[in-house]
């Protein structure tokens, strides 16, 4: 495992992997896109518990899931919009 780590380290530090969002811009696009994601499955989640409200308790830990990684993406947006808006400010 170590000799597999090294290996990785030594080819990242050449540069032979490309990022998979280059740039800011796409790497927001992407976490915008697995927000949305998850915010649908929690519709979904939703509709099927109305449907069939014998399964609630079965999909329950999925909603757990889902709610904390929305509440935890949350809150990176909130502090990501914070140390913005301060050197917005400096800057005008």
């Amino acid at each position: 495992m170590r000799q597999h780590a090294t290996v990785y380290w030594e080819q990242i530090r050449q540069d032979n992997y490309r990022r998979l969002c280059p740039s800011a811009t796409s790497a927001e696009n992407e976490r915008i896109r697995h927000v949305n994601r998850s915010r649908s499955l929690m519709a979904i989640i939703d509709q099927l518990v109305t449907e069939f409200p014998q399964i609630q308790q079965d999909l329950e830990p999925v909603r757990y899931l889902l709610e904390n990684k929305l509440k935890s993406d949350n809150n990176r947006l909130e502090m990501d919009v914070t140390t913005v808006e301060p050197t917005e400010s400096l800057l005008s």
